[in-house]
């Protein structure tokens, strides 16, 4: 899983980065947007990984040419982020990952967008969120090294369900928003982190992100769209040409879980 970027003097970069997206069996059917936007920024399949959570039985296959790991654990949006701290080994090769949910679509230049703002700081990062907790809840989004999901290790254990109901995703996805930031390196106030089941605090050596893609509100739309005849959260994060769609979008007041992934007509 390689990307190679030409710079102006001929000369290839070797840092690498890969696109890792959590999808879930109900969400299953949003791979072929995905994968469609992936086509239309001319991004390498090889540096491509979808993990896909809460399956029947543990899985590997590839779809249009995209690798799926089919896993029967859950950890809600942060399940890709699981998957290669367990299994890292196996993609030791690929520094940087992007890190991102499967409710988002990538319009044109998106890929471009990106990694001429990771080629601006020479990929010398450990963790560059989209968007800067200063202008929007970051949704945990952001381009991480593979070291930095290993330093995360503990933190992505406590929050891994091997066995659970209905009532343990709400939960989950409930410890997840009170301890959002945490895992891109920005701690929380220790009033948030009382409220959360899962206590964790940063790893040593991890160092709060200096870098964001989204950095003023001026940069975010936001509108609210109909599907299914429920409301989403349509944010749409202009410098790189990244649409989110969020079910729960009123915080820990209504945790919406029973969606099927898909996307409201453009």
């Amino acid at each position: 899983m390689t990307l190679s970027v030409e710079h102006p003097d001929g000369m290839q970069e070797s840092n690498k980065l890969g696109y890792a997206f959590s999808i879930c069996r109900s969400y299953y059917s949003s791979i072929d947007s995905l994968i469609d936007d992936i086509e239309s920024n001319g991004i390498d399949k090889r540096n491509v990984l979808f993990v896909s959570s809460q399956e029947a039985e543990s899985e590997t296959l590839f779809y249009r040419g995209c690798e799926v790991r089919k896993v029967t654990y859950s950890g809600l949006h942060l399940t890709q982020a699981i998957f290669l701290s367990e299994n890292h080994r196996d993609y030791e090769g690929t520094r940087h990952w992007f890190l991102l949910p499967s409710t988002v679509r990538m319009g044109a230049g998106f890929h471009s967008e990106v990694t001429s703002m990771l080629r601006s700081v020479d990929f010398d990062f450990e963790c560059f969120p989209v968007l800067n907790p200063k202008v929007s809840p970051t949704m945990d989004m952001a381009v991480v090294s593979l070291d930095h999901i290993k330093a995360f290790g503990e933190f992505l254990q406590k929050i891994k369900l091997s066995h659970f109901n209905d009532e343990d995703l709400v939960e989950l996805k409930r410890n997840l928003i009170l301890s959002e930031n945490l895992f891109l390196g920005i701690n929380h106030p220790m009033e948030v982190q009382c409220k959360s089941n899962i206590k964790a605090i940063l790893p040593d050596g991890v160092v709060p992100p200096s870098n964001f893609m989204i950095n003023s509100i001026d940069e975010v739309e936001v509108e609210y769209r109909k599907y299914k005849r429920k409301k989403l959260k349509q944010s749409h994060f202009k410098p790189i040409n990244l649409t989110k769609y969020q079910r729960t979008h009123r915080g820990l007041k209504r945790i919406v879980m029973d969606c099927d992934g898909g996307f409201p007509d453009p």
